[in-house]
């Protein structure tokens, strides 16, 4: 009788069972399906068949040099209201100062690009993806961006920090690590290319940088030191320094000024602006490239990374240090998909984020050029755009 009574309960569990995994893999299947409507709708925003032979009727010239895209195609992109794209044309850099246009034949196109008075070249990066997001957007990633970061990095940072990781593992992973990175350095190829990217790079990145830390720098640096003087004179009285309950134990003092410095939310955004505007150089994008590429084939061929990469996976004494850990995935399934393709309205296509999401992911270090009026040019600066490389048309 017991077990006619379970039978009808077990049955039923395993009917459930399917529908529980189904309902645990809608955000990751919802994701996959995002990008996979960029990676489409990127492809479909490439020249087809009736731009296979354009007819390139308007030239533009630069005075910046253009010839890392030299004899590239790309998408020549107008807006309308509220900044959202329309792709009207395709492009290509002819040499390395003329850029030359293939309009569209719609009405819209031709009213926009006759109203067009600004004309850049941009690095289709994603910088350029960034800024095209409107600020209530981007201040909602950055925040859960940096939650999402948080929650992976501290039980991360328990197992590296755990005396068993640092007794059977530590100095095996350092030195493979450190042969792969030393023996990519020294490659001829990846030396080339340092001294190429450190020629060319803008020096205004690291000046700017520097300028904009410095006052937050010191700022941190007085509260540090007052910190100290205060924990010395508690501790010549007699008296513990008092400190937050949970918090870690005080270290140095530069430990603690650089990590007041790091913790700042005003340090935070400039290094990621910094990031962004070293990122969409196709110097730096090159450079990156190519050195992940060497790493990677340097560590693939160490014939004892893999069993060691697996004994540490499957480590049931490091495994438990994860048990517990929750972190909320929502964000990168669900949140940062959906605002990076539709940033209008659901149902809306934008196609230079798709442009530009298609080639991040595959990788690409493209360009786009961006027609605009005075008006747009202005809200574009207000919201982060950069001016790009400026174009003047000319005669044909």
């Amino acid at each position: 009788m017991i077990q006619l009574d379970k039978t009808p309960q077990s049955g039923a569990r395993l009917r459930r069972l399917p529908l529980r995994r189904w309902r645990s893999l809608l955000p990751v299947m919802t994701s996959l399906a995002l990008v996979a409507l960029a990676l489409w709708a990127g492809f479909n925003a490439l020249p087809s068949s009736r731009t296979l032979h354009p007819v390139f009727s308007t030239r533009f010239e630069s005075e910046a040099s253009l010839g890392y895209w030299k004899h590239r195609s790309s998408l020549a992109f107008v807006f309308e209201a509220g900044l959202h794209p329309r792709q009207c044309g395709t492009v290509q850099i002819a040499s390395e100062h003329q850029v030359l246009l293939a309009p569209y034949t719609s009405e819209k196109c031709r009213d926009a690009l006759a109203s067009a008075r600004i004309v850049s070249v941009q690095p289709a990066g994603l910088r350029l993806l960034w800024s095209l997001m409107p600020n209530s957007d981007r201040e909602a990633i950055a925040t859960e961006g940096w939650d999402l970061t948080q929650q992976i990095a501290r039980p991360f940072a328990e197992v590296l920090d755990s005396s068993y990781f640092k007794e059977h593992y530590r100095d095996e992973l350092s030195r493979t690590v450190q042969d792969a990175l030393r023996q990519t350095w020294m490659s001829p190829r990846i030396q080339v290319s340092w001294l190429d990217l450190v020629g060319a790079l803008d020096p205004s990145y690291t000046e700017r940088l520097v300028n904009d830390l410095w006052p937050i720098a010191v700022e941190k640096t007085k509260t540090g030191l007052m910190n100290t003087v205060s924990d010395l004179g508690s501790a010549l009285l007699g008296q513990s320094a008092q400190t937050l309950p949970g918090a870690p134990p005080p270290g140095s003092l530069t430990g603690r000024i650089f990590q007041d410095l790091l913790a700042d939310q005003r340090s935070q955004a400039l290094l990621f602006e910094t990031f962004l505007r070293v990122s969409s150089d196709p110097k730096v994008v090159s450079f990156a490239n190519l050195f992940a590429t060497e790493i990677l084939l340097a560590l693939m061929a160490n014939p004892h990374l893999p069993a060691l990469v697996d004994k540490v996976a499957t480590d049931p004494l490091l495994l438990a240090r994860w048990q517990g850990s929750r972190f909320d995935f929502d964000f990168l399934t669900q949140k940062l998909p959906r605002k990076l393709l539709r940033y209008r309205h659901p149902r809306d296509h934008n196609p230079l984020v798709a442009f530009l999401v298609r080639g991040i992911l595959l990788g690409h270090d493209n360009y786009v050029v961006l027609l605009m009026t005075d008006e747009q040019a202005a809200v574009a600066a207000a919201q982060g755009i950069s001016t790009g490389l400026p174009l003047q048309a000319t005669t044909p």
